[in-house]
């Protein structure tokens, strides 16, 4: 018997196999909202209890807007104020209080979640598309952080979405496209011996050669394909600035390894450079230098 504890909105009902893990909400989200609501509370009864009284009985400098002809209009502004950062209190309490008990449960066969349709079921044949988006951030060229954000997709067009706000995000995502990279890969393989055009989003591969943004590059004329800082180039034969060739963010690039991967299979003329792990692939640096 299995020795992960998941929540109870797990705990029945799931067929895939045994828990493996669970990821949850990550602890910084959940202070950063409470001290948001709290900030608000604070301010709203400042203005409320302590500011209100002082302007309407014209306490000291204030003693001016005592005066009748613009009191009346005081009393209603200093109402109005407290509503005003009591509202957005109130939306981030109900933000709050429905992703407080927010997990994902990673399984043997495949993973599962809640959202506004319930809980979700997905099996690792299910997922069909994998992005992600990595930028790194330095200063002066020291490293300052990373906003990494993954999206997948299963064979319907639902979407699910990883970013910091679930507790190690980067791992439950790298699991994830380790499990089902072998999977995609086999589908767009099998899909490319046929015949069949596989498309990576903005980059089709096909037998006739490699089509990104709708331009259409034969086997004979691709050089490379790289990827390099954040980029996919498709670079032609004879190099060159001018050479004809064109690139595009990996960001954009569903599936990056599986492509990857499958022009690795097809060999020829195609040359690597760079990461083929999803990180080291998509990944963006930004260096604030000025």
């Amino acid at each position: 018997m299995s020795t992960i504890q998941v929540p109870a909105q797990f705990s029945a009902g799931i067929s895939l196999a045994q828990p493996v893990k669970v990821y949850r909400l990550n602890s910084a989200v959940k202070i950063s909202g409470l001290i948001g609501i709290l900030m608000s509370l604070f301010f709203a009864a400042l203005v409320l209890v302590v500011i209100r009284p002082l302007l309407l009985n014209g306490w000291g400098p204030f003693a001016s807007l005592a005066d009748p002809s613009i009191s009346g209009i005081l009393s209603i502004v200093t109402l109005i104020i407290p509503v005003l950062l009591l509202f957005p209190a109130f939306i981030q309490l109900i933000k709050v209080a429905s992703q407080w008990n927010k997990a994902i449960v990673l399984y043997q066969n495949g993973l599962a979640f809640r959202n506004r349709r319930g809980l979700q079921e997905w099996r690792w044949e299910d997922i069909r598309f994998v992005q992600a988006q990595i930028v790194r951030y330095s200063y002066y060229g020291v490293p300052t952080g990373t906003r990494q954000t993954y999206m997948f997709s299963n064979h319907k067009g639902e979407h699910l979405v990883l970013d910091q706000t679930i507790s190690q995000a980067e791992e439950l995502a790298d699991r994830i496209h380790q499990v089902t990279t072998p999977i995609l890969l086999s589908l767009a393989a099998e899909a490319y011996q046929a015949g069949q055009p596989v498309s990576f989003g903005p980059i089709t591969v096909g037998k006739q050669g490699v089509t990104c943004r709708g331009k259409t590059y034969s086997w004979d004329e691709v050089q490379s394909l790289s990827v390099k800082d954040g980029r996919v180039q498709i670079e032609k034969r004879g190099g060159g600035f001018f050479s004809g060739g064109t690139s595009v963010l990996a960001s954009e690039v569903y599936n990056l390894t599986v492509l990857l991967g499958l022009l690795q299979q097809i060999g020829g003329n195609v040359s690597f450079q760079g990461g083929t792990s999803l990180a080291s692939a998509a990944a963006v640096s930004e260096n604030i230098s000025d």
